[in-house]
């Protein structure tokens, strides 16, 4: 990640914001591991974030801290997706159909993804 980079998400997080976070479709446990560790950074600096998965996770995966946080967008799709268009900025692990369905949508977002 360059400095340039590194000096916009600073910007970007400089002040609370509503921020959704989306792992990949099929979550493992690094995605949810991620975005959920990424929750709670995030809530330490006043953040309102919110996890959502595209779909649901394993159950051997829900033991981690904040789980009972997040959203699935299968089961809560019109939650998920008024929770997303109301956010300033969303955070992507490769979402693709979920943006995909945003972005026809023509919702304006700012994405931070880690391709």
């Amino acid at each position: 990640m360059r400095h340039t980079e590194i000096e916009k998400i600073k910007e970007l997080l400089a002040a609370p914001k509503n921020i959704v976070i989306v792992p990949h479709k099929n979550p493992d446990g690094d995605a949810m591991g991620s975005t959920i560790g990424l929750y709670h950074y995030l809530k330490q600096y006043n953040h309102n974030a919110t996890v959502i998965s595209p779909n649901d996770y394993p159950n051997f995966l829900k033991w981690i801290p904040g789980n009972n946080q997040v959203l699935i967008h299968d089961y809560q799709t019109e939650n998920c997706n008024d929770l997303i268009e109301k956010a300033p900025l969303y955070w992507a692990e490769i979402a693709r159909p979920l943006y995909q369905d945003l972005v026809s949508k023509n919702i304006d977002l700012n994405i931070l993804d880690k391709d």
